[in-house]
């Protein structure tokens, strides 16, 4: 591609206008039901895939019928292919899915095998947990400097680490978010006047969320997002502990990306889509 196509020619350029990113973004958590089988390897587990009906056979879990319906199926299909692909429905130890319509707009229809054994992590259909106000990704760029001489002179230097984080302050009527940030648990889920989440000095464990950022190019109006394929959510600083009745709640947030192993390593931890 030629340089002067791949930036804009000046701040006045029109295409400035549709490119330039969302100011606002909604935030959307897939939680990764796979995390509590039984020899599941941080949600990673055995799906057996069946070609004739396009769906994955689990042994172990215990999924409520059609609960994952909208969610969505990490799958290592080879060693240079990793896709996220949408359930269409799923049973107590079934998934099925749709292959020709990858996240990622790839066909794998054709890459999956009959009977052949895949490793996979599934993940919930989509809850939209609030928008935010401000936002901003973190890249986390770590470089090994190799110096010579006296003054030392920088001769070289290596990316080592890449550990991004996007952070931003979430507005949110919602109050499931506390129990994610805090770790809390319900207990008393049949109680009738109050909810009732109790944190403890023992938290208990994080679950990992597929998560999706979705806005709007300003200007153009066309849909951009971020998904972020394996991550934990984490308080970014002080949460607020109540707000006016008819006030939303912002709460800093942090989502910390880890390496999905089911992805090649040069497309492991977020993508960003732009619509044509």
């Amino acid at each position: 591609m030629s340089f002067n196509t791949e930036f804009f020619s000046s701040s006045s350029d029109p295409q400035r206008l549709l490119e330039v990113i969302p100011s606002k973004a909604e935030i959307f958590l897939h939680r990764m039901e796979s995390l509590n089988i039984t020899g599941s390897k941080l949600g990673v587990v055995d799906g057996v895939y069946t070609l004739a009906t396009t769906l994955f056979t689990i042994a172990g879990a215990s999924f409520v019928a059609d609960e994952l319906i909208g969610g969505f199926v990490s799958v290592k299909v080879s060693s240079t292919i990793g896709v996220l692909i949408p359930i269409t429905d799923n049973d107590a130890t079934t998934i099925t899915v749709d292959p020709t319509d990858t996240l990622s707009e790839r066909n794998v229809s054709g890459d999956l095998s009959d009977g052949v054994t895949y490793e996979i992590r599934v993940f919930s259909d989509q809850r939209f947990i609030g928008e935010t106000i401000d936002k901003e990704i973190n890249p986390n760029q770590e470089y090994k400097e190799f110096n010579a001489g006296y003054p030392e002179v920088t001769e070289n230097e290596f990316l080592i680490r890449y550990k991004p984080e996007y952070m931003f302050t979430l507005r949110t009527a919602g109050k499931s978010i506390r129990k994610i940030l805090f770790k809390s648990k319900d207990i008393n889920p049949s109680s009738t006047n109050f909810e009732h989440y109790a944190t403890g000095s023992n938290p208990r464990a994080d679950n990992y969320f597929l998560v999706v950022a979705l806005g709007k190019l300003d200007g153009g109006g066309k849909e951009s997002r971020i998904v972020m394929l394996y991550t934990k959510i984490k308080p970014n600083g002080n949460c607020p502990d109540d707000a006016p009745i008819e006030d939303f709640i912002n709460y800093p947030i942090m989502v910390k990306l880890f390496r999905e192993s089911l992805f090649p390593e040069d497309e492991d931890l977020f993508r960003h889509m732009e619509e044509k």
